[in-house]
């Protein structure tokens, strides 16, 4: 290589990195890999996020196998700035594809008027690491209630009214969804019951 060849190499890693900087790694990966092909050259493999998990993390996957890597944006966006871990999860959930299954045996709180909204976050909670909506009926909190003792069928009515807050939009008709201070609740709540 001669001295003339380094500043045009130096000016297109410059460029490069300028369009690179603002991407993901993965995507980062997706672009150099597309132009080796264009070129006709052999793609580079990348290390996987779970590989990468696999040498800095606690062992990856938890939660039923299921890594940040398979969740979708949104997810991963709350588990970061809520700094939750996939291990956290698998604590609480057991996640398999699109089937989540709570496994928790207890939520915190000692009357049902503050065990039954930490259940509701749970069902609502179960269905945004899943889907990223946080949208759950009610049939299916008042069961998960049920499964964790904290359904009491007389004074259940009042119990929402007066505890869930602003950490919920709808109703027993249409359904419950998580709104941002009930996602941030929620976080809050699987710490607590991962301490």
């Amino acid at each position: 290589m001669t001295s003339t060849e380094t500043p045009k190499l130096t000016e297109i890693t410059t460029k490069l990195v300028e369009l690179l900087t603002p991407l993901e790694t993965a995507d980062r990966h997706r672009v150099i890999n597309a132009t080796y092909m264009l070129l006709g050259e052999t793609p580079i493999e990348a290390p996987t996020r779970k590989e990468k998990e696999a040498d800095t993390d606690d062992g990856g996957g938890g939660a039923g196998g299921n890594s940040d890597s398979n969740r979708s944006p949104v997810v991963r966006s709350w588990m970061k700035q809520n700094e939750i871990s996939e291990d956290q999860l698998s604590q609480v959930f057991h996640i398999d594809g699109g089937a989540v299954e709570i496994i928790a045996a207890d939520v915190p709180g000692s009357k049902n008027a503050q065990k039954t909204p930490k259940a509701y976050l749970l069902a609502a909670l179960a269905k945004f690491l899943v889907d990223g909506t946080g949208k759950v009926d009610d049939k299916t909190a008042r069961a998960l209630c049920t499964k964790l003792g904290c359904m009491d069928a007389t004074n259940h009515a009042a119990i929402l009214k007066n505890n869930l807050g602003n950490h919920f939009t709808g109703d027993k008709s249409k359904g419950w969804t998580l709104t941002g201070p009930g996602k941030k609740s929620a976080a809050e709540l699987v710490k607590e019951m991962t301490k």
